[in-house]
C-alpha cells in the first residue's frame, strides 16, 4: 500500500516560508518583492507559470538552482 500525504497546507503550514524565498528569489533576479495577499492570489504550480510574470527573462532551472540555495 502506498499512502501519498499533501505537505504543503496539510502537514506543515509553509505558506510564509515559500512566499519569503519567493521574495528572495525575485529580488535575486532584479524583481520587486510582493505582498503576502498577491503570494497567495498569484502562486501557481507549475511554478514556471508564476515565474514567467515577475522573472521573465530567467530560465526556471536557473530559478530552482537560486530557490534551493535560498531555502538553507
Amino acid at each position: 500500500m502506498n499512502i501519498v500525504f499533501d505537505w504543503s497546507g496539510t502537514l506543515a503550514d509553509d505558506h510564509i516560508t515559500t512566499w519569503n524565498i519567493t521574495n528572495k528569489i525575485l529580488e535575486y533576479f532584479g524583481g520587486k518583492a510582493i505582498t503576502f495577499d498577491t503570494f497567495k492570489m498569484e502562486f501557481v504550480i507549475p511554478v514556471d507559470k508564476f515565474y514567467s510574470k515577475y522573472c521573465p527573462n530567467v530560465a526556471i532551472n536557473k530559478i530552482d538552482e537560486y530557490f534551493k540555495k535560498a531555502r538553507l
